[in-house]
Formats: C-alpha cells, sequence, structure tokens
C-alpha cells in the first residue's frame, strides 16, 4: 500500500471517528435538553402545587369556625375539590382532643401507639415510650440534687428534658426512624396536654389499636385546638402538603399555632379521582390560581 493510500485511509477513519464523536454529542445536548425540560417542568409543577396548597389552607382556616360547626362530634373525614385544569384537593379538620398528646401520654398509652401504629416490637415499643417519658422530663426533676453533678442526662444530646414543643421533635429520639415517624405523626399531638384522647374525635385507626378505650383513657374535647391538613395534587403527579394547627377562643380571630409540611396521607385517594367519572362531580375548591 502507497503511503498516500495509508493517508487517504487515516483521514477516512478521522472523518468517521469525528462524525461519530459529533453524533454522540448532539444526541448527548438532545437527551440534556429533554431532562432540563423534564426537571424544569416537574420543578415549575411542584411549585404551583406548594403555591396552591398554600392558598387552599388559608381559605380552609378562614372558613373554620363554619367547617367546626357543622363537624360536631364526628370524626374528621377529609374533604375533596377540584380546580378545574388544576389538579385535586383534601382538606382534613382533626380535632387535637382526638389524638396522644406527646407531653401528657403515660409509658402505656405511648407504648400502645408505638406498638400498634408505630409497628415497633413491644419491647422496643417500652423503651421507646420510657425515652419519651425522660425526653419531656426536666432532670432535676428525676435526681436528687447530690446526684446532679454525676448525673450523665444533663449533657445527654439525645434528651430535651424539657415538653415537647412540637411533633416533629419525635426524631430526636432514639429507635424513632423516620418511617416509624410518618407512621405516628398523624396520631400524635403536643395541644391536649391530657393523658388520653377523644374516641368520638380520634381516627378510627387509633380506636382500633387502643381498643377497647379504658376509662382513664377518654377524655372530653375541649374544641378549642385544632389542626388542618391540606394535599393537593396537581394532574401532572406534583405534590404538596401543608399543616396547620390553630386554637380556637370565644370572640377571637383563629390562633395559627404552628404549620408545617406532614406526609402525604390522602394523595392515593386524590389519586383515585383523576381516572374516575367522579372527577367531574367535585365541588368547586374556590381558589383561582
Amino acid at each position: 500500500m502507497s503511503t498516500k493510500s495509508r493517508d487517504e485511509g487515516y483521514a477516512l477513519l478521522l472523518s468517521l471517528w469525528s462524525m461519530a464523536l459529533l453524533s454522540v454529542i448532539a444526541l448527548s445536548v438532545i437527551v440534556l435538553s429533554h431532562l432540563q425540560a423534564y426537571l424544569s417542568g416537574n420543578a415549575i409543577d411542584h411549585l404551583k402545587a406548594t403555591n396552591t396548597a398554600e392558598n387552599i389552607l388559608l381559605l380552609a382556616q378562614l372558613d373554620l369556625p363554619q367547617t367546626i360547626a357543622h363537624s360536631l362530634d364526628k370524626r374528621g373525614l377529609p374533604r375533596f375539590c377540584r380546580l378545574t385544569d388544576e389538579g385535586i384537593a383534601a382538606i382534613l379538620l382533626e380535632d387535637e382532643m382526638g389524638k396522644i398528646d406527646l407531653n401528657g401520654a403515660d409509658g402505656p398509652l405511648l407504648t400502645a401507639l408505638l406498638e400498634k401504629l408505630g409497628q415497633l416490637s413491644h419491647e422496643n415499643a417500652v423503651d421507646v415510650a420510657n425515652t419519651i417519658v425522660k425526653f419531656r422530663t426536666p432532670v432535676l426533676a428525676r435526681v436528687q440534687p447530690r446526684e446532679v453533678a454525676n448525673n450523665t442526662e444533663l449533657s445527654s444530646f439525645s434528651l430535651k428534658n424539657a415538653p415537647f414543643e412540637s411533633i416533629f421533635e419525635l426524631d430526636q429520639i432514639s429507635g424513632i426512624s423516620p418511617d416509624v415517624l410518618n407512621k405516628i405523626i398523624p396520631f400524635v399531638t403536643v395541644y391536649s396536654h391530657r393523658n388520653g384522647f377523644d374516641p368520638r374525635q380520634a381516627d378510627e385507626k387509633l380506636v382500633d389499636a387502643i381498643d377497647p378505650v379504658t376509662p382513664a383513657y377518654q377524655i372530653q374535647s375541649t374544641r378549642q385546638y385544632y389542626s388542618l391538613h391540606v394535599e393537593f395534587v396537581t394532574f401532572r403527579n406534583g405534590v404538596s402538603v401543608r399543616d396547620l394547627a390553630v386554637q380556637l377562643m370565644p370572640n377571637e380571630p383563629v390562633h395559627r399555632l404552628q404549620k408545617w409540611d406532614g406526609p402525604e396521607r390522602l394523595s392515593a385517594a386524590i389519586k383515585s379521582y383523576m381516572d374516575s367519572p367522579q372527577l367531574d362531580l367535585l365541588p368547586d375548591c374556590g381558589y383561582s390560581p
């Protein structure tokens, strides 16, 4: 083979490699563009879901007194509504007296909660319940003055040694994983301040878990503390969750206590409406984005 032919072969091979490289680069650019558009769409959809859930939560708060007046002595059931061409929302009003108070519940009640709804073993549930009690109890209330200097609990990072201010402080409790936390969050509160709950206002799962509800654990709601749970799912499957704890006082505006992003509880029920004939029967949410 002549030098000229060999050089022409190298040039052809280089050209083919260059074309292949350019094709790979072009394909990568196309894929990245589609991925960027997809991620941007998801981000926009999530932002839209978040803003919508926030506004529906505000509307639900404004309508709270009327909502409560129509739900006396009834367990909270979600109300579903639709935003045309946007998505579906679920709004759940719950009486906090229908939940177990992290500061008021005794060890056996906490153990039952952790074992039945948190799905811990009995031994682990007892240990975690004891830790919760220690977490909320000041050290000086549990040890004698002469023991304070040598008491290791004073320097324990894992124990707050003061009442729970938020249900999400449970994530500081050893033995409560994120999975367990999500399972028990809907059934706990920091607002009833009682060792028990009102079975008439409690979720059926909680009533079944603490069955039979002994008279010692049966209390009557003061109808003062409530929580609003809002979930909004867009028709592109963007999901946002908003929770708000409020206090109602006679002849006073609604007091907002705490707001948080809780776990999804109703998105499966919402999505069941998406391809259902009942979709067109849902009432309007009364909000225009």
